[in-house]
């Protein structure tokens, strides 16, 4: 599996910030010998990567400075990061998606944590690889698209047809008159791989969620399950 696939499928459990407004960010791109300080804001954080929001686009693949500081809690640091995923551009600016090189301590996040400012809740990731037909909105051409992990949030998956983010979704299971799963969502972001496409999805309903649940769940289906993704 290409590492930037690995790196987005399996991706650690993210917090988020109650008020990252409280938490001063400046992301350092860099431009040949010439460095940019912009200033973010952290959507999540986890000790493989975070989420961050800027007012400039930055690129996929580049290496990049995070810096974060809080005088309230007394909080500073720097880490080294590289740019895993680049949003559509937003009303107020990109989000970049990017991984920690090295993982940033987890003493950090227990830190981050006792101060109130960040959500232990979050959405554990499921592995699955579940294959399926997606067409686009507003595009007659149909794709192959593999689900590649799933969560209360969303999912991520690997297709052969581009989309243009944030655009709506269809998919469907193939093959099987016994099982019958459509699933509409929405697109969050897209990286194209030597495989295909890596998009980012949201469930556009919370049903959805608990209709894959049921699948992989419900014993009398689990014949019906390893057959579609291969898994004993």
């Amino acid at each position: 599996m290409p590492d930037i696939i690995s790196s987005l499928i399996n991706r650690d459990p993210r917090f988020r910030f109650r008020s990252p407004e409280k938490f001063t960010v400046t992301v350092i791109l860099t431009n040949g010998d010439e460095q940019t300080n912009v200033p973010g804001k952290l959507l999540d954080i986890s000790c493989g990567g975070a989420k961050i929001l800027i007012d400039r686009p930055a690129i996929v693949k580049d290496s990049i400075r995070v810096q974060m500081s809080c005088e309230e809690f007394d909080i500073s640091a720097e880490w080294a990061a590289e740019v895993c995923w680049l949003s559509p551009p937003r009303s107020d600016g990109w989000v970049i998606g990017c991984s920690f090189e090295p993982r940033i301590p987890e003493d950090l996040l227990e830190t981050l944590f006792d101060t109130g400012e960040l959500e232990r809740r979050q959405h554990q990731r499921q592995e699955v690889s579940l294959r399926m037909t997606l067409r686009w909105e507003a595009c007659s051409e149909q794709g192959v698209a593999w689900i590649l992990n799933v969560s209360e949030g969303g999912f991520c998956m690997l297709t052969n047809l581009a989309g243009s983010p944030p655009q709506r979704v269809s998919l469907a299971t193939e093959g099987d008159e016994d099982l019958d799963l459509n699933i509409v969502a929405r697109s969050k972001w897209q990286v194209q791989t030597e495989e295909g496409f890596c998009v980012g999805c949201e469930f556009v309903s919370n049903q959805t969620f608990k209709s894959l649940q049921q699948l992989i769940g419900d014993g009398k289906k689990v014949s019906l399950w390893q057959r579609l993704t291969g898994r004993s």
